[in-house]
C-alpha cells in the first residue's frame, strides 16, 4: 500500500514539474480525435505549435469522424478558444468521398483545420502568411462539396470477396468470406442492406500406431440484414428491421425476424458530434430452424421477442464516455431473456495522466438453440459448437502518463 501511495505522489510531482510555463511566439494548438495523417498535418501547418497538453494550449480542436451514406467520411471540427475566459466555440465540417485517395483526404482535413485556425492567428497578430486552398477548385468533382446531379439517387453498393489458407503437414485451414452492401442515406431516410457469408474448414490428420485419421471441422455462417429508418422529427425515428442468419456454431439452420422499431434521442440529432442519448424499442416475430434437436427436443419453432436498448455517448474535452444497455425477452413468458451492458471510458485525470477503462457483461438465459445431448471431446477442443453459459464478462484497463516537452510540431521519419 505504501508503494502505491509513493507511486501516486511521484506521478503528481512529475505533473507539477511538467506544468511549467512554455513561451512560444506561435499559436499553441491541442488537437484531439481522429486525424488521417498527423505527420502530414504537422508538416503543412508550420505556423502553429502542436502541443501535447490541452491545459497549455491556446486553441483546443476536437475532431469527430462519422461515415456518410456514400461510404465516405464526415469530419466535424470544434474549435475552442482556450485563451478566452468564455471559451468561445465554433464548428467547421469536412466531407470526404469513398473514391478519394488518402492524399486527397489528408489535404481536405488539413485545409479545413487551417481555415478554422485563421481567426486565432489574426487575433494574435502573427507574422505568418496563410493561404487556404479552395476545396472546390477541382473540376472532376473530387474536391467539390456542392451538390451534383446523382444518377444513383444516393444508392451506394459495395462487394467484397476474401480468401485465406494455412497449410501444414498435419493441419490445413481454408476459408473465404463474401459480402454485399447496398445503402442509401438522405436527410429523411437511412436504408442499409447487408449480406455476409463466411466459411472456414479445418482438416487435421491424426496419426496413431502408423494409422492416420482425418478430422474435418466445418464452421459456416451467413446473415442478411435490411434496416429502413425514417426521421420523424429532430428526436424521433421509426424503423423496420428484417434479419436472417444461419450459423453451424450455434446449431441454427435459420433465424428469420421482422421487427418494427421506435427510437428517441433525448438530445437533438444535430448535437450527435458531442452527445447522444437514445432509447429504442423493438418487437416482432422470430422463426427458428435447427440442425439438430435442441435441449427442448425441437427442430423448429416460432417465438415473439421484444427488446429495449439505451445508448449514451458523451465527447468532451476531458474525455469520452460510452454506455450501452440492452435487454430482451421471448414471449409468452420472461423465462428466456438476455441483458447486455457495455461501458467504455477514456478520461484525462491530470496533466499528462490518462486512464482507459472498458467492461462488457452479458446475462444469458436464451440458449434454447443448444443441441440435445453432450458434446464430444473433439467438439469441445475444436470449438465447433457453442457451450452453455449463463454469463459472459470481458474488460480492459489502461493507464498512461506523458511528461516532458509539450511541443510536438517537428516531424522526423528517419531511421
Amino acid at each position: 500500500m505504501n508503494k502505491l501511495i509513493i507511486f501516486i505522489l511521484c506521478i503528481f510531482q512529475l505533473s507539477n514539474l511538467n506544468a511549467q510555463d512554455y513561451n512560444s511566439r506561435k499559436l499553441k494548438v491541442f488537437i484531439d480525435g481522429e486525424i488521417p495523417d498527423l505527420n502530414y498535418t504537422k508538416r503543412s501547418l508550420t505556423f502553429i505549435d502542436f502541443v501535447t497538453d490541452q491545459s497549455v494550449s491556446d486553441v483546443y480542436v476536437l475532431t469527430r469522424k462519422q461515415s456518410t451514406g456514400s461510404n465516405g467520411n464526415h469530419y466535424n471540427f470544434t474549435f475552442t478558444n482556450k485563451s478566452s475566459e468564455s471559451n468561445d466555440e465554433f464548428v467547421l465540417n469536412c466531407i470526404t468521398y469513398a473514391n478519394d485517395t488518402p492524399d486527397v483526404v489528408r489535404i481536405k482535413f488539413t485545409e479545413t483545420l487551417k481555415s478554422g485556425l485563421v481567426p486565432f492567428i489574426n487575433r494574435g497578430n502573427a507574422k505568418y502568411s496563410i493561404i487556404v486552398k479552395e476545396l472546390e477548385q477541382e473540376e472532376n468533382g473530387e474536391l467539390n462539396l456542392n451538390k451534383n446531379i446523382d444518377p444513383w439517387n444516393n444508392w451506394v453498393f459495395n462487394i467484397g470477396l476474401r480468401g485465406d489458407f494455412n497449410v501444414e503437414e498435419q493441419k490445413k485451414n481454408y476459408g473465404y468470406r463474401f459480402r454485399f452492401d447496398a445503402d442509401k442515406v438522405t436527410e429523411l431516410w437511412r436504408i442499409r442492406n447487408r449480406y455476409n457469408f463466411k466459411k472456414e474448414e479445418e482438416i487435421i490428420t491424426k496419426v496413431s500406431d502408423s494409422v492416420s485419421r482425418e478430422i474435418h471441422v466445418l464452421n459456416q455462417e451467413q446473415d442478411i440484414r435490411s434496416k429502413i429508418v425514417y426521421s420523424i422529427s429532430g428526436n424521433w425515428s421509426a424503423g423496420l428491421f428484417l434479419e436472417g442468419y444461419q450459423d453451424t456454431y450455434k446449431n441454427t439452420k435459420y433465424n428469420l425476424s421482422i421487427k418494427p422499431t421506435l427510437e428517441y434521442n433525448i438530445f437533438p440529432w444535430q448535437e450527435l458530434d458531442r452527445r447522444v442519448f437514445t432509447i429504442s424499442y423493438a418487437i416482432g416475430p422470430h422463426w427458428f430452424g435447427y440442425y439438430e434437436p435442441t435441449i427442448a427436443n425441437k427442430t423448429s419453432e416460432y417465438r415473439m421477442v421484444e427488446s429495449i436498448k439505451a445508448d449514451v455517448e458523451v465527447i468532451e474535452t476531458w474525455g469520452v464516455l460510452e454506455i450501452s444497455l440492452e435487454g430482451a425477452h421471448y414471449f409468452p413468458n420472461f423465462k428466456d431473456y438476455f441483458f447486455d451492458l457495455g461501458i467504455n471510458l477514456s478520461i484525462r485525470i491530470a496533466r499528462g495522466l490518462f486512464v482507459d477503462f472498458g467492461i462488457q457483461g452479458n446475462k444469458i438465459n436464451d440458449q434454447f438453440y443448444l443441441p440435445l445431448g453432450e458434446l464430444s471431446d473433439e467438439e469441445l477442443l475444436l470449438n465447433i459448437r457453442k457451450l452453455p453459459t449463463s454469463y459472459e464478462v470481458s474488460g480492459n484497463f489502461g493507464i498512461s502518463y506523458q511528461f516532458g516537452s509539450i511541443f510536438s510540431s517537428i516531424v522526423n521519419d528517419r531511421l
